[in-house]
């Protein structure tokens, strides 16, 4: 099991938020390919930098911990390795939504 488990429950809410906000359909349907293509990269890169949700919890739980604990802990490389994994991770999810999205506005 992958992060972004609510793939439909997400487009549909984003879908609903878009309409009563009176988007454009055009900007509305770019939104919506760019969220889609962000759910799809981070399910198709999960298992690229985690083993099991477990590495992935893990790696949350050492990005919310300070660093000076983790020190203390011994667990400071750890810490910043699982710190790193994460934020690319979700960067690069982020940036290829951010991505579709831009490039949907420019060609439609």
């Amino acid at each position: 099991m992958t992060p972004f488990c609510g793939f439909t429950i997400i487009d549909v809410i984003l879908a609903a938020a878009l309409y009563f906000l009176d988007v454009d359909f055009k900007e509305a349907f770019c939104i919506m390919a760019g969220v889609i293509v962000a759910e799809i990269v981070a399910r198709v890169t999960f298992h690229f930098f985690f083993n099991s949700m477990d590495d992935y919890s893990e790696a949350w739980r050492y990005s919310i911990k300070w660093d000076i604990f983790s020190l203390i802990d011994g667990e400071l490389w750890d810490d910043w390795k699982a710190s790193f994994i994460l934020g690319l991770y979700h960067t690069i999810a982020l940036l290829a939504g951010i991505g579709t999205f831009c490039l949907l506005v420019k060609w439609l």
